[in-house]
């Protein structure tokens, strides 16, 4: 199955951005936001823009067009209601006279509401010998005090075990409410840092609050610990589902690997071993399999190579194994990195994943259900993938824009995209549905 382009949006005077929907000014469509950083993941200029390229609002430098050298992961931001009043604030850490600064923007006019100094500042980035390498900043949404409270924004910032991590909790006005000091990667590294790349936002104790999952350590609502694991490397992935009625966390842990599978209490359910999980890069559960009952866990056992294996969420039992189709090469043109790949519900009733460096679709035995075909040619020539880690291939974001139970791929590269391409199936009427963001679009845990 092909797919076909549902919105081409041109970015004009802009190039590349990191890319997040939102809808910003309660019309119920979706706008996007585009990020432009250079190192540490602070913006330099957020851009907000509508699906016709037209420039909704700006925060920051004007003079910056571009994502610049230097981290090549997405800096800290989400939009939603935080305060429930019907209308999208965005929360995101700008630079400020040389200072990171925590910003939250009205997300129809970006002006702004409310800002603090950003806990993550230049010494608590670089500490004596401490090499600012690889940041991995998330900003998330939690409803700390229930569902029908004011939302609050978590703020989680750590970087492979070479900084000391650190996560705060901020209300709908930006007032600290808990901050907590993680432990760092040993000096021996023989135990990695307790705060990971990915968090999760789940309620773990069933008390109806949210609760934090930073990696090998998850804090409840009031910042207090749940539990805290000790091993090996810091946690690379994650994702949260519920087998009969219990939530389950799948870990995934970088260099020496391997892979969890806990419960809400931080027992092991499951584990795989090192040597079929060398370096958890990412892990996601779904749908894959949909011939047979259950969910399943891709996950991404080879780190920055790309060999997937699929498991039965379960009980770890080993279904599949499959290899991304090319891509960047090392100089024995064995394929090097897939880039981060994006579940996305292509099908109704059925969970898959968008591999960027392939740009195709696929289940959980690696098959290709979709793939861009004639299209190609034009999603690269605007898109302009990389031929560099550094610099990625076509990265995605996948979301219901229709309205047909199915998603929507959101196509941007960061660095050099002259526009952002929105992918739906060759089927769909292409009829706009009021947006309704969901979970893992404002709490998005992959690096780009």
């Amino acid at each position: 199955m092909d797919m076909k382009i549902w919105k081409k949006v041109p970015l004009g005077e802009f190039s590349g951005g990191f890319v997040m929907p939102a809808d910003l000014n309660g019309d119920g469509q979706v706008e996007l936001l585009l990020s432009y950083v250079q190192g540490y993941s602070a913006h330099l200029r957020l851009v907000a823009m509508n699906l016709d390229g037209k420039i909704l609002w700006s925060c920051g430098d004007e003079a910056v067009t571009s994502k610049l050298s230097g981290n090549p992961l997405r800096p800290p931001i989400t939009a939603y209601d935080f305060n429930g009043d019907g209308e999208t604030e965005v929360v995101a850490e700008f630079w400020n006279d040389g200072k990171p600064q925590l910003l939250m923007l009205a997300g129809a006019t970006g002006v702004v509401l409310h800002k603090t100094p950003s806990p993550f500042d230049m010494p608590t980035r670089q500490p004596g010998g401490y090499k600012p390498s690889r940041p991995s900043p998330q900003a998330l949404v939690a409803h700390l005090d229930g569902p029908d409270k004011p939302a609050s924004a978590i703020l989680k910032y750590e970087a492979s075990g070479t900084l000391p991590p650190v996560a705060v909790a901020y209300d709908h006005k930006l007032k600290r409410r808990w901050e907590v000091r993680g432990r760092p990667c040993s000096e021996d590294g023989r135990r990695g840092a307790d705060m990971g790349h990915q968090a999760l936002i789940t309620d773990l104790t069933g008390d109806g609050r949210d609760d934090v999952v930073l990696g090998q350590l998850a804090v409840d609502s009031d910042g207090k610990t749940i539990f805290r694991l000790d091993l090996e490397a810091h946690v690379d992935g994650a994702d949260v589902f519920i087998l009969d009625g219990e939530k389950r966390l799948i870990l995934t842990l970088c260099k020496s690997g391997p892979a969890y599978c806990l419960d809400a209490r931080g027992n092991t359910v499951w584990q795989k071993t090192q040597n079929e999980v060398s370096h958890g890069q990412a892990g996601w559960v779904g749908n894959f399999l949909p011939e047979r009952p259950g969910l399943e866990v891709i996950m991404l056992v080879s780190g920055h190579y790309g060999v997937f294996n699929t498991f039965a969420a379960e009980d770890g039992r080993k279904l599949a194994e499959f290899k991304h189709r090319s891509g960047i090469k090392h100089s024995d043109d064995s394929r090097k990195y897939p880039d981060m790949p994006v579940k996305v519900r292509w099908r109704k009733g059925e969970d898959a994943l968008w591999v960027p460096v392939d740009r195709m679709v696929i289940d959980g035995n690696g098959k290709v259900i979709a793939r861009l075909g004639e299209l190609d040619q034009q999603v690269v020539s605007v898109l302009r993938p990389a031929a560099k880690k550094a610099q990625v291939a076509v990265q995605a974001l996948a979301a219901d824009l229709c309205g047909d139970d199915r998603e929507e791929l959101v196509l941007y590269q960061p660095y050099h995209g002259r526009a952002v391409c929105i992918l739906t199936q060759p089927d769909s009427d292409g009829k706009p549905k009021p947006y309704n963001p969901p979970e893992k679009i404002y709490n998005r845990r992959g690096y780009l």
